[in-house]
């Protein structure tokens, strides 16, 4: 964790105590991983707990430090906005039970996901509506089924440009005597940057 129970960073040799559990903590500041707080005696107390790396840094840099990493209940959310509204920054695969445990714990939310991993596999078309606004229309193959399973807004982080997704749609087709399904949807493509959390 980034931050301790009385918001400071880990900085050498530093002792404090966690914001969930109340436990004690120590300072991780090595040469490699950022740095970091962790459990003297424990694992993590928060089971939906994940190594931080830089890419969900960059998307916590585009709030205010005081929307960073807020305990709710027993968890941590990676970010919570002044309204109240939680967004999950997942570079890491999950499965589809911990993504519905989420969903239903935080409610008010969005997701972000790495997506620059499986770029390749999804096609996307760029559009213009008859009303001028730009949209794109995309084909995924071999998609990650606990993205399309989701229930609450996903947004899926390509490098450059983030994906807006506001419809996956499945379609039951069959090749060679077998059924399988083919994962289309439509979206908006965006920036990275902040006006994806205050727009």
């Amino acid at each position: 964790m980034l931050y301790d129970r009385f918001r400071n960073r880990a900085t050498p040799s530093a002792k404090s105590e966690c914001p969930l559990c109340k436990t004690n903590l120590i300072a991780k500041c090595g040469k490699i991983m950022i740095w970091h707080w962790a459990h003297e005696a424990l694992e993590h107390c928060d089971e939906w707990w994940e190594p931080i790396s830089e890419w969900h840094l960059k998307w916590q840099s585009y709030v205010e430090e005081s929307c960073r990493e807020i305990p709710i209940g027993n968890h941590i959310a990676d970010i919570k906005l002044s309204n109240g509204h939680v967004v999950e920054i997942q570079h890491s695969s999950l499965p589809l039970e911990t993504v519905q445990e989420r969903e239903l714990f935080y409610e008010n939310m969005t997701w972000i996901f790495d997506g620059r991993e499986f770029k390749e596999r999804i096609r996307l078309n760029e559009k213009i509506s008859k009303k001028g606004w730009p949209y794109c229309t995309f084909h995924w193959k071999r998609p990650r089924q606990y993205i399309i399973q989701c229930t609450k807004p996903v947004y899926i982080d390509f490098g450059e440009r983030v994906l807006e997704v506001r419809e996956f749609q499945g379609t039951l087709k069959e090749w060679e005597g077998k059924e399988y399904t083919s994962w289309n949807g439509f979206g908006y493509l965006h920036k990275k940057d902040l006006n994806l959390f205050t727009k």
